[in-house]
């Protein structure tokens, strides 16, 4: 089934607190604070590469919303891991055209990420769906190898930066990148 995933903008401090700047510049042997701002960008655009790569969220973030046709199998909100995943809210046009709001407890995620009747109930008829949501681990608990490979990345980027201004092909990210991040990637389907 198709859906519309909304984007979220990176909540204030999101990347900071992922990969603080004084990590992102030990990691990139940078002493002074002449690109603190350029570090800073690169930095949370690393962070959105391996979020995107892996479809999941590194750290904390409230308020995503997923918007599907109608209420159905197929029902997955395109981010995981599934423990990572928490439900706030589901709600559908009714057939009178008005919003309804479906009660807490009447929906689960199953073990794929869909989002399925809770045992005993079913789907309204009705739609489109909203279904809106939070997702990411923990502030504490990100997995080291995506944050190596958030750091990978920044490095790439770092590395990349006067050769990307100019226009020309920059190549690829390198291949441990991919590597770092195939343990949690999680299928989009």
């Amino acid at each position: 089934m198709l859906f519309t995933l909304t984007p979220t903008a990176m909540p204030d401090g999101y990347g900071d607190a992922l990969l603080s700047l004084d990590a992102a510049k030990l990691h990139l042997r940078v002493d002074d604070a002449e690109e603190d701002d350029l570090i800073e960008v690169l930095r949370d655009a690393a962070l959105q590469l391996v979020e995107k790569f892996c479809s999941v969220r590194l750290g904390p973030v409230e308020g995503i919303v997923a918007t599907f046709p109608a209420f159905g199998r197929g029902m997955n909100l395109g981010v995981g891991p599934v423990p990572t995943v928490t439900v706030t809210a589901v709600s559908y046009i009714g057939s009178d055209g008005e919003p309804v709001d479906l009660p807490a407890g009447s929906w689960r995620l199953s073990v794929d990420g869909a989002l399925v009747p809770a045992p005993g109930t079913s789907w309204p008829t009705g739609g489109p769906v909203t279904v809106t949501f939070e997702a990411g681990y923990a502030a504490d608990a990100c997995p080291r190898p995506l944050i190596a490979a958030a750091k990978l990345a920044l490095g790439h980027l770092y590395a990349m930066r006067d050769v990307a201004m100019e226009g020309e092909a920059s190549g690829g990210m390198p291949a441990a990148f991919g590597l770092l991040c195939s343990g949690y990637r999680m299928p989009v389907l």
